[in-house]
């Protein structure tokens, strides 16, 4: 489930998600933040998700596809522009799954009952020295599982009680009431920005 909502008097947002299954059978979630607002940051976050995309269906890894696109976004904004990315990749036949983030804000993770903050102190692409800098998290998913990521319009992961307030309170609803929720209860805290959520619910058929 998704929810979006661009900055205050803005026409579109910079923040760009999208999610998919491949012939695979491995589900993808993908959310990437522009630098600031607007038009400029819309049309960065949809090209770096577009090309993220087509290797990620064509069965290449997060990591390694993130190796592939980033030079080709260091090059076109000459060093003047940075993006976040937030990828989640999990296999939907052995529950195996990976996270991987540049620079992007915490996700929020319930398994088994418990929930877990996944953090990064990795820098956005355009900022790290290294092409393809990431870090990634191995996790393994099941049954009622949840996995929520969000940009940092929504929180930032430092004041963010209100979030696991938000998590506990309608973590029994349908994955897109989640993502509109948290989409909803942000607007008015914190910085002014685009704002986006997406709720990933593993249900066993």
């Amino acid at each position: 489930g998704a929810g979006r909502q661009q900055k205050e008097g803005s026409a579109v947002s910079g923040d760009s998600g999208c999610y998919f299954l491949t012939d695979d059978g491995v589900a993808c979630l993908l959310l990437a933040d522009g630098m600031g607002t607007g038009a400029a940051a819309a049309q960065d976050s949809r090209t770096l998700l577009s090309s993220m995309e087509r290797f990620l269906r064509a069965g290449i890894t997060p990591v390694d596809a993130l190796k592939a696109v980033s030079p080709a976004f260091r090059l076109r904004s000459a060093g003047m522009r940075f993006i976040t990315l937030d990828t989640l990749t999990v296999d939907l036949f052995t529950g195996k799954a990976e996270s991987l983030k540049c620079g992007a804000a915490p996700s929020y993770l319930r398994i088994g009952g418990r929930w877990t903050k996944l953090d990064t102190k990795t820098l956005p692409i355009g900022l790290a020295e290294e092409d393809g800098h990431s870090e990634t998290v191995p996790l393994r998913l099941g049954h009622g599982d949840l996995f929520v990521m969000l940009s940092d319009g929504v929180s930032d992961g430092v004041d963010d009680g209100w979030v696991l307030e938000t998590l506990q309170k309608h973590a029994s609803e349908g994955a897109k009431e989640l993502a509109a929720h948290l989409v909803t209860e942000a607007r008015g805290r914190g910085t002014d920005d685009d704002r986006t959520a997406l709720v990933l619910r593993i249900e066993k058929n």
